[in-house]
């Protein structure tokens, strides 16, 4: 767009006139840790475009009264100032969304309460909070737009609680839980220092090495197996120590129980890949489904789950193993590492959203919350970048007997301008996403009319502007929750027990109520073991009961299992495109650790890829790989399970290829195809069921010989009928 040849800093370019354009809002400027600042901002206006630019003025998002409270509040709080903070341009509302009430304000004084003042005053205005949003909801008194034009009822899905940061979250989250709120923190970087994540990782270093009790203390202490110091006690006074490849077959109670599972899931460490392990530690452990028991269970479940995420990208990058992963793990936690939780939110999810306002900017929502706004700033800068010299200003030590360099004190007050300035522009943006409702708190340590002199925290900067004096709501009219937090309570010890000095009858008690809980504990264990049957489609052919000709001697079946579920891995990422396959090789095979058989699983893939099934495959007009089903049986039979390689569809039917990587001869083929009958019997019987489209054929793709070679199954009424009678169980279930 240079008009002209280009000068060696390009902010001094000239445009040829209409050759480029830029839309944005100066007011919006909040992520100047980025370099998004103001300074740029003047400085490619000035001397880039050159000209005033045209105002855009019009807002179609808020209601009437919402854009009068921003445009009085923060003309009052705009200064302008070159290079820090823009003028303050005043928005126009919608002639068409006029509504009489949209601000609501609740202002107070906090209880005094032991502990920190703050930490008070952040819980009361939690507390307060979670009242107006339940009781309002509740009772229908608030009202957002409806897509035809009138309004309805909010629901907790319209509202978003805004916070500056997650300083001190949990203690709107416990008071929300405490008012029974539905609520999800959208966005948090909280993943390795949640519980769930700290539980899981002591698993794994249990798994990972015997002779760590501490880990094993953990793991055995953890949700996934919940033994009590009791427990632990019993176990060591009965002579037994922590190392699970110690326990002996005759200890017993829940501490020996639960190493003993320890020792059966280490054991899958060189059998499958890190992935896996990860899959079979939870499916063992049951710590998902115990996850959605909880408060907030949904998002402890999805945390759990991404670990598998974490596992494949990391033995994808590194090529490490179980003992590689866990000491990554170990870092992020002990660094506290930035990492986003797992994203569980739906829009039609009605839960309110917790938000950061960074997070929010480019959102909207109909009913915006400002929450935990009365906190001090708190800066620990001590190095300011000086771009324009080339040079790092440095602070050490105290202020008093300290140390730093000469420009620090001018750069620091530069800063704190910059910084300012930004937090008004951070509550602009904040403002400015509310639709129908603008709920303000102004409860803090004290309730004063006079605005501050200064503004120490954020909502100092709305009372320098008088936004606590509008009408505010009697908190005393908002009833709080008077429960206790939603958390898991052992059952058998009641209210007042064992307080002051125990008397040999408190002792009985106690002794006789655990006794009695024991039984019912296991009586409810007895009752609960019975099993969902799954029924594997990979679980239905039978041993094989020698090894072919081709198999090389002393290749351990695991092994083996690595290569087949590289291949399939491999023709999934391809996406059945041969000119992919010797890119994706390499890691594929480091991360299913065979990678010294890179090339054997390229001839192998390019094999599947040349046969017919393939072609026929490509010139459907729909496929899908890798396709997971899940289909319940008749009389509550349990389910059957599994995963197609390669399903597509052809001449108004489906037609399965199972890919087998098996090591055989072309003579051995017809035999081998018979101990996958059942597999496939169970795979066409399953995808017709969920599909309601009828299968044609079953097709198993032999690709070891060269070529590859196809065995197919026609599929009619009889082979489904066998295939219901084999699911119904006439048949036995490995």
């Amino acid at each position: 767009c240079a008009e002209g040849p280009l000068p060696a800093d390009w902010r001094r370019t000239k445009l040829r006139p209409g050759s480029l354009f830029a839309v944005g809002d100066p007011k919006q400027s909040i992520y100047r840790f980025r370099r998004a600042d103001i300074a740029m901002y003047d400085d490619v206006q000035r001397h880039v475009f050159g000209s005033e630019p045209m105002r855009i003025v019009q807002n179609f998002r808020s209601a009437s009264p919402i854009i009068d409270w921003v445009n009085r509040t923060f003309t009052r709080l705009f200064v302008p100032e070159e290079g820090v903070q823009p003028p303050y341009v005043g928005l126009a509302a919608r002639p068409d969304y006029q509504t009489g009430d949209a601000v609501t304000v609740l202002r107070g004084e906090a209880p005094a309460a032991a502990g920190s003042r703050i930490d008070a005053v952040r819980r009361f205005e939690a507390r307060k909070l979670a009242a107006l949003i339940r009781a309002s909801v509740r009772d229908e008194t608030w009202r957002v737009r409806a897509p035809d034009g009138g309004d309805r009822a909010a629901a907790y899905r319209d509202v978003a609680v805004l916070i500056p940061s997650r300083t001190k979250l949990e203690i709107y989250e416990e008071e929300f839980a405490r008012a029974e709120l539905p609520y999800r923190h959208e966005g948090g970087r909280t993943f390795f220092v949640r519980q769930e994540v700290r539980e899981l990782v002591a698993i794994l270093r249990a798994i990972d090495d015997p002779g760590d009790a501490v880990a094993a203390v953990a793991a055995l202490r953890s949700s996934a197996f919940g033994c009590s110091d009791e427990d632990l006690l019993l176990h060591k006074h009965a002579g037994g120590s922590f190392d699970y490849m110690a326990v002996s077959a005759g200890a017993t109670g829940a501490a020996a129980a639960a190493l003993r599972a320890l020792r059966e899931m280490s054991e899958l460490r060189y059998e499958v890949t890190l992935p896996e392990l990860l899959r079979a530690v939870l499916d063992r452990t049951r710590l998902v489904e115990f996850a959605m028991l909880q408060p907030q269970g949904g998002q402890i479940a999805a945390n759990l789950l991404k670990m598998i995420d974490q596992a494949r990208t990391f033995a994808e990058a590194s090529g490490h193993g179980l003992r590689g992963f866990v000491r990554w793990l170990k870092e992020n936690i002990d660094r506290a590492s930035d990492e986003t939780d797992a994203p569980i939110s739906e829009e039609t999810d009605d839960v309110v959203r917790i938000v950061t306002i960074h997070a929010s900017k480019g959102l909207e929502f109909p009913i915006v919350v400002f929450a935990n706004m009365a906190g001090d700033r708190r800066d620990y800068t001590t190095v300011l970048p000086d771009r324009a010299n080339g040079r790092l200003h440095v602070k050490l030590g105290r202020k008093e007997d300290g140390f730093h360099t000469p420009g620090y004190e001018a750069a620091e007050a530069a800063e704190d301008r910059h910084s300012r300035a930004e937090e008004l522009r951070l509550l602009y943006v904040a403002a400015t996403r509310a639709k129908d409702r603008l709920v303000l708190s102004f409860i803090g340590d004290k309730d004063d009319d006079a605005p501050p002199k200064e503004a120490k925290r954020l909502s100092d900067w709305l009372r320098m502007a008088g936004a606590h004096l509008d009408p505010a709501i009697d908190l005393d009219t908002l009833e709080e929750p008077q429960g206790e937090l939603p958390i898991w309570r052992s059952p058998w010890r009641p209210a007042g027990a064992l307080r002051g000095a125990a008397t040999a009858a408190d002792i009985d008690r106690v002794k006789d109520q655990r006794a009695a809980w024991a039984v019912e504990h296991a009586a409810l264990v007895a009752r609960g073991a019975t099993p969902l049957l799954v029924h594997t489609a990979s679980a239905l052919k039978p041993e094989w009961d020698a090894a072919s000709s081709f198999e090389a001697a002393g290749v351990r079946r695991g092994r083996a299992a690595e290569f087949g579920t590289a291949v399939h891995a491999l023709l999934e990422r391809a996406a059945l495109r041969a000119d992919r396959i010797d890119a994706l090789a390499a890691a594929t095979a480091k991360e299913f650790g065979v990678p010294d058989r890179e090339r054997e699983m390229i001839a192998v893939a390019r094999r599947a890829l040349a046969s017919d099934a393939v072609r026929r495959a490509l010139a459907s007009k729909r496929l899908l790989l890798e396709a997971p089903f899940t289909v319940g049986l008749a009389q509550a039979a349990g389910l059957a399970e599994g995963r197609i390689d390669l399903l597509f569809e052809e001449d108004g039917g489906l037609v399965i290829v199972d890919f087998k990587t098996d090591d055989v001869s072309p003579k051995e083929v017809d035999a081998r195809s018979e101990t996958y009958r059942n597999q496939a019997l169970v795979y066409a019987w399953s995808a017709q069921t969920a599909s309601r489209m009828p299968v044609r054929e079953v097709i198993l793709l032999f690709a070891r010989p060269d070529p590859a070679i196809e065995r197919a199954y026609s599929v009619d009424a009889a082979f489904l009928a066998e295939a219901e009678s084999l699911l119904a169980g006439d048949l036995a279930l490995a």
